[in-house]
């Protein structure tokens, strides 16, 4: 998965724009971008300063968090995340609150490279269960 290459370009001025964020956001080291019209959660690892339209947003998670950007993206886009995300909001659009309110074991996932979710599940003593959901392991 990933991002198509740029087919545009975005003029320099900003201020054209009926809204746009401050461009020291997207030139961030690193963000993830996520689709906010949507039902499932699907985020991007940005480390080449991409601009974005209106169809995507970013995240970019506070420097205090021990939990890598990458691995934070792949975590969020995990089938548990998106699991635990639609059992608790009937949406198709993935708001920041919403988002804030999900889970992260920090814990678990500072000094990771890459999300394992097995790992995780295995970590928060979590199995597959049959239809999709999960259920604790006994």
């Amino acid at each position: 998965k990933g991002l198509k290459p740029p087919s545009c370009y975005i003029p320099d001025d900003l201020h054209i724009y009926q809204q746009a964020a401050p461009r020291s956001l997207f030139q961030s080291k690193e963000k993830l971008i996520y689709k906010f019209i949507s039902s499932r959660l699907c985020f991007y690892h940005d480390t080449e300063q991409r601009y974005l339209l209106n169809s995507a947003n970013m995240l970019i998670p506070n420097v205090d968090l021990p939990v890598p950007t990458k691995v934070l993206g792949e975590l969020l886009s995990s089938d548990f995340m998106n699991w635990v995300f639609s059992s608790i909001f009937d949406t198709h659009k993935i708001l920041r609150s919403d988002l804030e309110a999900l889970p992260i074991h920090a814990h678990f996932l500072k000094d990771l490279t890459h999300f394992d979710e097995d790992h995780y599940l295995e970590q928060l003593c979590l199995e597959r269960a049959k239809g999709g959901s999960y259920q604790a392991v006994v």
